[in-house]
Order: C-alpha cells, then sequence, then structure tokens
C-alpha cells in the first residue's frame, strides 16, 4: 500500500505560537518518541527521532521502518525533507510546535510567545492559550524507568499524541 505525503508545505516557523533557537532546548541529545495520534475516527502508531543540536532539530517520523516524513527546524524556518507521507493531513507546523512544546521548558516558551498567547505551567503541565482558549494541553510524567510518558491534547487542528519518550544513549 502507498500512502501520499500531506503533510503540509507551509516553510516558514511564523506560524508557530512560539519561535525558538534549537540552542535554547539545552545540550546536543538525540530522542526516540514512540507515539499514537489520534485524529479524528483515525489512529495512527509511529517512531519520531528527535535529533537535536545547537543548530537545528531534526525530526524523522517512521512506522514499520519506513520514513514517513523528516522535519528541520533551525530557528528560522522549517525545511520538509523526504518521506512518504501520513495516510492523513497533518501540518508540518504542527508537528514542529508539538515537538517544541514539549521539549522545551515553560520559562523558554514564555519568553517567546507572540500576540495573544499565554502560557499556564506547573511541574506536571503546561497549557498553551490563545485568547484565554486553551490550544494546546500537555501532561508528562516519569515511568520509573527514565523514559517519560506524555499526553499532548491541541484543538485546531484537533487530535492528541500519546509518547513515550527515552534519551537514546
Amino acid at each position: 500500500m502507498t500512502t501520499t505525503l500531506l503533510i503540509g508545505c507551509q516553510g516558514h516557523s511564523n506560524l508557530l505560537a512560539f519561535n525558538l533557537a534549537p540552542e535554547e532546548l539545552g545540550n546536543s541529545r538525540v530522542l526516540q518518541m514512540q507515539t499514537q495520534i489520534s485524529y479524528g475516527d483515525q489512529s495512527y502508531a509511529m517512531e519520531n527521532i528527535v535529533d537535536i543540536s545547537k543548530e537545528k532539530i531534526q525530526i524523522i517520523g517512521t512506522a514499520g521502518g519506513i520514513r514517513i516524513f523528516t522535519i528541520i527546524y533551525n530557528g528560522n524556518e522549517i525545511i520538509n525533507g523526504p518521506g512518504i507521507g501520513m495516510p492523513f493531513y497533518f501540518p508540518i507546523n504542527s508537528i514542529t510546535e508539538d515537538n517544541l512544546f514539549v521539549l522545551a521548558s515553560p520559562a523558554t516558551i514564555q519568553s517567546h510567545l507572540t500576540t495573544n498567547y499565554t502560557l499556564e505551567s506547573n511541574t506536571n503541565e503546561k497549557k498553551l492559550l490563545q485568547s484565554g482558549k486553551v490550544v494546546m494541553r500537555m501532561e508528562r510524567r516519569p515511568d520509573g524507568k527514565g523514559n517519560s510518558i506524555i499526553t499532548l491534547y491541541r484543538t485546531s487542528p484537533e487530535y492528541k499524541l500519546n509518547i513515550v519518550m527515552s534519551e537514546v544513549k
């Protein structure tokens, strides 16, 4: 079965609620994210490898060992790389923003919010609000094995991500 790449092709980060430089995410590292997307009546499992360096964040999405997308974000623009695509439309800026939201500290996000956005956070939860309405909410907890269990809810487009995140060592 062949799928078509349907993630958005917008190439500029000005669509993000916050723009931050990759170096603000801390030390260079590689993360593995086992991800389940619930989107409407569809569900999709994939693995994301997130390579963070001072210059860029590269996100490689795979399913069944096949590359479905590659995204490179350098703090100024989002570049769409090779991949066969997901079986439903999923905007490239949403994937980028979701990863930044998961990886950045609340203080870093707060310092880069654009007009009409605010952030609420505590130890285990972050909420991004636009004009007072929640647009993204993330809950994080450790699993006792060194991994983070993350649930991210988004309202536009509406979907939910369940993620098990671990650092590749």
